[in-house]
């Protein structure tokens, strides 16, 4: 406990395992000369235990979690520590333990954080929006600021930190974050177009009239879950009714990909008004198509939205209780029907007698026996 730098030696050659447990045995009064020791290696130490960028993540978190009676001096020290640190994994540990043990909403602490926004390393800058997410306060201005000015950095790792970070820091309905996250939506890299849109669905008011028109320009993406997330943010943000919103979720209804049309059905159930007789004809429609996952969706949607006087449509859900070739989507069907009639229909009724009698299921049978019990 006197020499630093032969703990440090020593803690390094420990496995992963220990690592909490020797934090924990150290002195606080120690705590800061270690992290000192570890952020910035002295020479005299041998180059066979030069610290790793896991080594500097794991040992920094662990000392910071241990050490919460010694904050305001790991705080003071890991901020010096951002600064003399040589190596950019270094700084961007410095960041993560500095982060995880600063208290939240610690005026300091976020005005180090944002200086760093710009370091010449991807990871610091990474590190840095992240750290924001656990230090910085909803509406603080600082921290949002220089989120919005992660949104357009050149790393991917950056920009999608930041979006996770952004409905953290921001006020609802930003309109110049808003701004920012939208320009992600022509990221080359998909995953940052698709969190994009998630964000979006997040920050934007429910009810906002022009969030769908913004996420609209995802629904031709190339990407199939870029898609499907373009339909599920309209859905989110766009009010129950909304004609212009559910015509556009309903034209994915044919797109190539089962999963975006079964996500247009999910959204069309979400924005349609009970017993909307155009929204079930065109839910309705999908009972043929040839995926059992889809048909399902549409199963389910058809129990929001269905007419209870349209008999048609009770005649196209029949016919998958008896003739689809999918056992999961006969139960489905069997279980929209109890959504969508009335109880004591004698024709419902007696088609689920006859299920219960003929599937050559038996979770199909036993879901037509629950079900004529219920109606």
């Amino acid at each position: 406990k006197n020499d630093p730098l032969e703990v440090g030696r020593l803690l390094l050659q420990f496995s992963q395992r220990c690592e909490m447990g020797v934090a924990a045995s150290l002195g606080s009064d120690v705590h800061d000369q270690l992290i000192e020791c570890l952020i910035v290696p002295s020479e005299s130490l041998d180059v066979e235990v030069e610290l790793s960028e896991a080594a500097h993540l794991h040992w920094l978190l662990s000392l910071t979690l241990v050490a919460r009676a010694a904050r305001p001096a790991l705080v003071a020290c890991l901020g010096r520590s951002v600064g003399a640190s040589r190596g950019a994994v270094a700084r961007a540990s410095a960041v993560q333990a500095l982060s995880a043990v600063a208290e939240e909403n610690d005026s300091e602490v976020v005005a180090l954080l944002t200086s760093y926004v710009d370091d010449e390393s991807a990871v610091v800058r990474k590190a840095v929006v992240s750290g924001l997410a656990a230090v910085a306060s909803l509406y603080d201005g600082r921290a949002e600021e220089a989120v919005r000015r992660c949104l357009h950095d050149s790393a991917d790792d950056v920009v999608q930190a930041a979006l996770r970070t952004a409905p953290l820091v921001c006020k609802l309905g930003s309109p110049r974050m808003i701004k920012a996250v939208s320009s992600c939506l022509t990221a080359e890299n998909w995953m940052t177009r698709k969190m994009a849109l998630a964000t979006i669905g997040i920050i934007a008011p429910p009810g906002d009239s022009s969030a769908p028109g913004v996420l609209a320009v995802s629904l031709e993406d190339t990407n199939t879950w870029v898609r499907v997330a373009a339909i599920d943010g309209i859905a989110k943000v766009a009010e129950r009714g909304d004609a212009a919103a559910l015509a556009l979720v309903a034209a994915r209804l044919d797109d190539r990909a089962w999963n975006v049309r079964a996500a247009a059905l999910g959204a069309i159930s979400s924005l349609a008004l009970a017993g909307d007789e155009h929204a079930a004809k065109m839910v309705a429609s999908q009972l043929e198509d040839e995926y059992p996952s889809v048909r399902i969706a549409a199963l389910e949607a058809l129990s929001d939205v269905w007419p209870r006087w349209d008999r048609s449509i009770l005649k196209l859900v029949l016919m998958r209780v008896h003739q689809d070739p999918d056992s999961d989507v006969r139960v489905e069907a069997i279980e929209a029907l109890v959504h969508s009639s009335f109880v004591g229909d004698e024709e419902i009724i007696e088609a689920l007698r006859t299920c219960e009698r003929e599937d050559r299921e038996a979770e199909v049978r036993s879901a037509a026996e629950s079900v004529v019990e219920r109606l």
